[in-house]
């Protein structure tokens, strides 16, 4: 049980940072991420989420050279209309 749980943290974070590193508008990917715009990611109390909170204390984000911000939000109401708001760029869902 323990090992599937560590395969979903790490499928989670090499989704988080494939997709932030798809997001630069010149295709630079994650190389040019840091020279770039921050990218903002909304979560909620959803446990399989925190991951994301881990890998930016742990400095994953910056290792890979992408400038993110983690937006926690106490629930996940508000984490859609903040999306929505334009106050985060994506949302982590399930």
């Amino acid at each position: 049980m323990r090992r599937r749980g560590c395969a979903r943290v790490l499928g989670v974070l090499a989704a988080v940072v494939v997709l932030a590193g798809a997001c630069g508008d010149d295709g630079g990917g994650a190389a040019d991420a840091a020279g770039g715009e921050t990218l903002n990611i909304g979560y909620s109390a959803w446990p399989g989420w925190f991951p994301l909170a881990v890998a930016d204390k742990e400095g994953f984000f910056t290792k890979a050279g992408l400038d993110v911000k983690l937006t926690y939000f106490a629930d996940y109401t508000a984490s859609l209309d903040a999306l929505v708001a334009g106050k985060v760029d994506v949302n982590a869902q399930s």
